[in-house]
């Protein structure tokens, strides 16, 4: 297909966007699709006849393959074009999977976060993806993506929201009732105190040391 076949494509009614068009006085309906990357407008014209696209499958690393599926999200997006949105959406989730490194996210999180309301759920993706690898921390050396987070507050705003009701602390750093090991000690103390063989606590009643692991554990106060 030629290029200028590609971005000037004859479409049909497809989807809410083009309901908006008063295009009941021409014989050929006609959307202009010269904004769009001539790659996108091949995928989009694939999807349109087979429900699906494979334009990603000739780029050749994740991030322009992620950049890819968000670009084909937008283009669902601009034409309410609903499936695809879900399919390019879908296609995003199995190849972000595959990122080792959390400066393969910053070019894609840039894009993503320039639209956000647009593909919510990629971006609902990359900040679970984050999280879940602790990509931030991970790596000393994140300098791209720490940029893209300082572009793009909303990143880091998601980020910090999905830590706060996601990350538990460990049951030994929880404030507990213990009672002494010592069996002549009715002490109970409220304290932290680690579950371990190699870690000990002086009991302040009887000032005889003990392993953590030895403590006899009560209820979470």
């Amino acid at each position: 297909m030629a290029d200028n076949a590609a971005k000037l494509a004859t479409l049909g009614v497809l989807g809410n966007f083009f309901d908006n068009y008063s295009l009941a006085d021409f014989t050929v309906r006609k959307i202009d699709l010269s904004d769009h990357d001539t790659a996108h407008v091949r995928a989009l014209l694939e999807y349109i006849y087979k429900s699906d696209y494979n334009g990603a499958e000739t780029v050749k690393n994740n991030v322009n393959k992620m950049v890819f599926h968000v670009n084909m999200c937008f283009v669902g997006d601009k034409y309410d074009i609903s499936e695809l949105k879900n399919v390019s959406t879908r296609k995003f989730q199995s190849v972000i999977g595959q990122v080792k490194q959390g400066n393969e996210l910053a070019e894609v999180s840039r894009l993503a976060y320039s639209g956000a309301s647009a593909v919510r759920t990629i971006c609902d993706s990359i900040v679970d993806y984050i999280f879940e690898k602790d990509l931030v921390t991970a790596c000393s050396d994140n300098k791209q993506l720490e940029e893209a987070m300082e572009a793009y507050p909303r990143l880091a705003i998601d980020l910090i929201k999905i830590r706060g009701p996601k990350t538990k602390k460990p049951k030994e750093a929880t404030e507990r009732q213990y009672c002494c090991p010592n069996k002549k000690c009715t002490c109970v103390v409220t304290a932290h105190i680690w579950d371990t063989p190699t870690l000990g606590y002086t009991c302040p009643a009887c000032a005889i040391w003990s392993y953590g692991n030895t403590w006899t554990r009560g209820l979470v106060k």
